[in-house]
C-alpha cells in the first residue's frame, strides 16, 4: 500500500511540474532538518549519532480568487498504519472563501487544540511537551469555518477525525477555538475540544494558549486541563504548563524551554486503562532546556540551530547542533 501510495504522488508531482505555466501554482519547495546528537546518560556514558530530523514538501496556490490550496508531504513521518497512507500527509486541504469574514476549509487539517507549542510547525520544534510526545496525529480529516467578526478576533469551529483514532471510523474530534489579538503585544489561541478514542471512552480539554511580545522578546504560556467525560476526575488532576521564552537579536534567536505534564494516578478505572487515552495516568514528566538558532542568510532559507535539555524521565542530557534548509522552486510574491 505504501509503495502504491509513493507511486501515486510522485506522478501527481511529476503533474504539478507539467502544468506549472498552466496551473496557479504560487509557492513549491523542498525543506529538510538535519542534526548531530549527543546524549549524556545518567551515568555518564556517550551517545552520539547524526539524524534527518524532517525531510517535507510543501504546495499552495489559487484555483480562484477565493479558492486556494495547500499541501504538506512529510516524507520522515513513518506510517503506523499501511491502512492509512495518509499519515505523512500534513496538510492536504482547500479553502474557500467567500469573504473577509468568512472561510471554510476541507480536507486533512491541523486539529484545533488551542496552545502555541501545538500550533508552532514541527521543523520549528527542538523538544516537545510530554503530551505533544504521546500523540499520534496531529493531523486529520475533517471540516473547518473562520468567522472574522472583527480584525484580530477569529471564531473556529472544527469537525475531524479524533487524533486519537488512527485513522479509524466512528472516531471524532470537535473543536471550538478563539485566535485572539487582543493587543500588539497579547496573542491567543484558546480551545474546547471533545475528543473521542478507540477506546470508546472522550476527553474534553480546555486549552489556553498566550503570547507576550515586548521589542526583542516573546513569551509564550500554555495550559491545557484534561478531563474524562463521564468519569469522576478533579479538575487539574491531568494537565500540561509550558513556558517559552525567546530573545531575537538580528540574525539570532535565543531562547529557553521548559514544562510540566501530570495526571494522577487515580484517573483510571478499576481494570487499570487510563481515562486519558493519550496521556497514561500516574505520569508525571518535568523538562527543561534552551538553545539559540542563527540565521547566516537573513531569512529563513538557512538556519543553524543549537540546543540542550534534560527531563525527569530519561535522565539524560541531549545536545544536537545542526541545519535547517528550505529549497525554492516556486516562491511568487
Amino acid at each position: 500500500m505504501r509503495r502504491i501510495f509513493e507511486a501515486v504522488f510522485a506522478a501527481l508531482l511529476i503533474n504539478v511540474f507539467a502544468v506549472r505555466a498552466q496551473e496557479p501554482v504560487e509557492m513549491l519547495y523542498f525543506e529538510a532538518r538535519a542534526g548531530l546528537g549527543l546524549n549524556l546518560d545518567s551515568d555518564g556514558a556517550p551517545h552520539m549519532g547524526p539524524s534527518i530530523d524532517y525531510l517535507n514538501f510543501h504546495a499552495a496556490g489559487h484555483l480562484s480568487p477565493t479558492v486556494s490550496y495547500r499541501l504538506r508531504q512529510r516524507f520522515t513521518k513513518p506510517l503506523y498504519s499501511p491502512d492509512y497512507p495518509l499519515n505523512g500527509t500534513d496538510f492536504l486541504w482547500v479553502d474557500w472563501a467567500p469573504s473577509y469574514k468568512w472561510h471554510f476549509s476541507a480536507g486533512k487539517l491541523p486539529v484545533l487544540l488551542g496552545g502555541f507549542e501545538w500550533d508552532t510547525q514541527p521543523i520549528d520544534v527542538y523538544y516537545w511537551s510530554g503530551f505533544c510526545n504521546h500523540v499520534a496525529e496531529v493531523y486529520a480529516l475533517g471540516l473547518q469555518s473562520f468567522w472574522t467578526p472583527v480584525k484580530g478576533q477569529t471564531i473556529s469551529f472544527q469537525a475531524t477525525q479524533s487524533p486519537w483514532s488512527r485513522g479509524t471510523w466512528d472516531c471524532f474530534a470537535f473543536n471550538l477555538g478563539w485566535l485572539g489579538n487582543f493587543a500588539p503585544w497579547w496573542k491567543t489561541i484558546w480551545s474546547i475540544n471533545h475528543m473521542d478514542d478507540v477506546q470508546g471512552g472522550g476527553m474534553q480539554y480546555i486549552s489556553l494558549g498566550n503570547r507576550f511580545e515586548t521589542c526583542r522578546w516573546a513569551l509564550e504560556m500554555d495550559l491545557m486541563d484534561r478531563e474524562a467525560i463521564h468519569r469522576k476526575q478533579k479538575s487539574f488532576s491531568d494537565y500540561s504548563l509550558i513556558a517559552r521564552l525567546v530573545y531575537g537579536a538580528d540574525k539570532w534567536n535565543v531562547f529557553l524551554k521548559g514544562g510540566y505534564d501530570y495526571n494522577d494516578a487515580g484517573n483510571a478505572g478499576t481494570d487499570g486503562v487510563s481515562f486519558d487515552f493519550n496521556y497514561p495516568a500516574g505520569l508525571e514528566y518535568i523538562y527543561a532546556g534552551g538553545g539559540a538558532e542563527f540565521f547566516p542568510l537573513g531569512s529563513r532559507k538557512l538556519r543553524i540551530h543549537f540546543f540542550l535539555m534534560t527531563d525527569n524521565l530519561h535522565k539524560a542530557l541531549c545536545l544536537q547542533t545542526g541545519l535547517t534548509w528550505r529549497f525554492n522552486l516556486i516562491d511568487k510574491p
